[in-house]
């Protein structure tokens, strides 16, 4: 199975290198957007029609659940974020199959992130970037079990695309975008509490503010300073209402559950490089190119995104805080080279990135492909 997956997902990504290296072509342009629809459609095939299994089977019983409850039974449902519990409550009063729903949810993922890029970029561009996302692996992840995170991400970078590095600011849509990425995720707060931070702290200052900012935090995480600070200045109802309390109880810190899994909480140096590669490939480009008048406030917000993760590394499961700054990567890398001066750079990263998938997706042993 891997090395289908892997061979795969290789033949996948390098037919789409092909035509991204001739998108000067009118042709080739026109195949990227074919392309990128038949991918879309690839994908709803193979997550869609697919045996319920592991957290999809988990979200099937709570489907399945919901649909019997009346609407004023839902209104005081909290076992799941309003959003998500209604778009079950919708989806269960069509059908409860796995495969509608399971296609309801692609969709709610796929077609708020591609409107997150014509935000900013036309279509081929666009579609570049929804490739760049389908492929990534870690996306992929959410697109196929972590259902309400991956519906969560597409709003939140929507809205921030309607505010930052803009010259007309959209701010009523992107607030209210942003608040939406809450409904169907709770700890999608913490996203909005750094955009909080990037208006009323970062966005006059220069971005040194930022990356003193993390490297603050990741010199806390590294001297292990980091959990005393946040027991004592973050209100548990903030913890409860982010949904990290469990991760918090020591409790479930010695249970059979979380110790089977083998997970290492606490300072980690592989994470650590992942999330500072691309800030020191950018400041690089800063310096080499005097480039330093892009995409700021979305580095910015990188960094604050990436500081709270390490100033919560101690709690279980810690990547799924990092994966707030993961899941911009791309999107950062390819709106910091959109430049004439940086379009090989450009170019570059993005047939590194398809490059790279397949080896990533190695990684990933789950059915996602068969």
């Amino acid at each position: 199975m891997i090395l289908f997956n892997f061979s795969f997902y290789t033949i996948v990504c390098a037919v789409f290198i092909i035509l991204f290296g001739n998108k000067e072509k009118a042709s080739a342009r026109a195949g990227i957007i074919v392309y990128t629809i038949l991918i879309v459609i690839w994908l709803w095939a193979v997550l869609s029609f697919r045996e319920p299994s592991g957290d999809p089977w988990r979200y099937m019983l709570n489907l399945h659940y919901i649909a019997n409850l009346s609407f004023v039974e839902l209104l005081h449902y909290d076992k799941d974020p309003f959003g998500f519990s209604l778009l079950n409550w919708f989806t269960s009063k069509i059908n409860v199959d796995s495969a509608l729903f399971f296609s309801i949810v692609y969709f709610f993922c796929v077609i708020p992130l591609y409107l997150a890029f014509r935000e900013r970029f036309n279509k081929i561009d666009a579609a570049i970037l929804i490739m760049l996302y389908l492929l990534y692996p870690f996306y992929i992840n959410y697109l196929a079990s972590g259902f309400k995170q991956g519906i969560a991400f597409g709003f939140m970078l929507w809205g921030l695309n309607c505010i930052l590095d803009r010259s007309d600011p959209k701010w009523k849509k992107g607030i209210i975008l942003l608040f939406t990425a809450t409904l169907f995720h709770q700890s999608f707060w913490l996203a909005n509490i750094a955009f909080t931070a990037w208006y009323f702290i970062y966005r006059k200052r220069p971005l040194n503010w930022a990356l003193s900012t993390l490297g603050v935090c990741i010199i806390l995480a590294m001297i292990g300073a980091s959990e005393p600070i946040i027991s004592i200045i973050l209100p548990q109802d903030i913890i409860k209402n982010l949904g990290f309390s469990t991760y918090f109880d020591q409790d479930f810190l010695n249970s059979d559950e979380y110790l089977s899994v083998g997970y290492n909480s606490g300072f980690r140096i592989d994470f650590t490089i992942f999330t500072l590669i691309p800030l020191f490939i950018i400041i690089i480009l800063n310096k080499n190119k005097k480039n330093n008048n892009n995409s700021l406030d979305l580095i910015k917000y990188y960094c604050i995104l990436a500081s709270a993760y390490f100033l919560m590394v101690f709690i279980p499961y810690s990547d799924r805080i990092a994966g707030f700054s993961w899941f911009l990567i791309p999107f950062l890398f390819f709106t910091y080279l959109n430049t004439q001066k940086l379009a090989k750079y450009r170019n570059f990263f993005v047939s590194f990135l398809f490059i790279l998938y397949p080896i990533l997706m190695i990684s990933y042993i789950k059915t996602f492909f068969l």
